[in-house]
């Protein structure tokens, strides 16, 4: 019987033992698996048709072979990088209004509306944004494999409002930049495109199922 117990406590610690290391390696691995990056900012951006600039603060992945920073986007006017995690605004004398979010997240990418001056119409031109506010695939970051959504924006970062909840492949501002057209990602892809038109104004979707829209 004292035999039996000492080979199942043997058995045990040997287990457990083993475990500990398996999930060490585990996390070890997992660790190494992870992008390393620092933190830069763009140059300030200023904003059409307002005296507001902007800062994006980014992700900047370092080589780990050369330990060397990799190369920054070619950042086309009115863009931010796609590994942005913060916008900071500013007003004409470079103090700062406040930070477009709350806590660093992930934004892809940044629009302005009516930065065509022949098309300003008298309207308040507006920024949307494609954000990840959750880490949706629980991979431990929120980044560009997350699930983004839609967000609206004044130009100084005021009312950030999430317009849709659906998942959105495609949008673009339409109608004299009065409205966001949105095409909507189909999990099926065998189904045909759905769309939507945003209205600033009224703050709702309308739904144009299977319809091409123009401006």
């Amino acid at each position: 019987m004292n035999r039996k117990i000492s080979v199942f406590l043997l058995f045990s610690i040997f287990f457990f033992c083993g475990l500990f290391l398996f999930q060490s390696f585990k996390k070890e691995k997992i660790d190494n698996e992870k992008t390393k990056y620092q933190i830069k900012r763009t140059e300030p951006i200023k904003l059409p048709n307002s005296e507001n600039y902007i800062v994006a603060e980014f992700k900047k992945e370092i080589d780990d072979v050369f330990a060397n920073s990799t190369e920054d986007e070619v950042l086309l006017p009115y863009t931010i990088p796609t590994t942005s995690i913060n916008v900071i605004f500013f007003d004409k004398n470079h103090n700062v209004i406040r930070r477009l979010l709350s806590k660093n997240c992930s934004i892809t990418s940044m629009c302005v509306s009516n930065y065509n001056l022949d098309k300003l119409n008298n309207k308040e031109p507006k920024l949307s944004f494609f954000i990840a506010e959750k880490d949706s695939n629980n991979d431990g970051e929120i980044n560009h494999k997350d699930e983004h959504y839609i967000y609206v924006a004044n130009l100084n970062g005021e009312n950030l409002t999430q317009i849709t909840d659906r998942k959105v492949k495609k949008y673009q501002w339409v109608n004299n930049n009065e409205e966001l057209l949105l095409t909507f990602d189909n999990e099926n892809t065998n189904e045909p495109s759905e769309y939507g038109v945003y209205n600033l104004e009224t703050h709702r979707i309308t739904e144009k199922e299977n319809e091409i829209i123009t401006e």
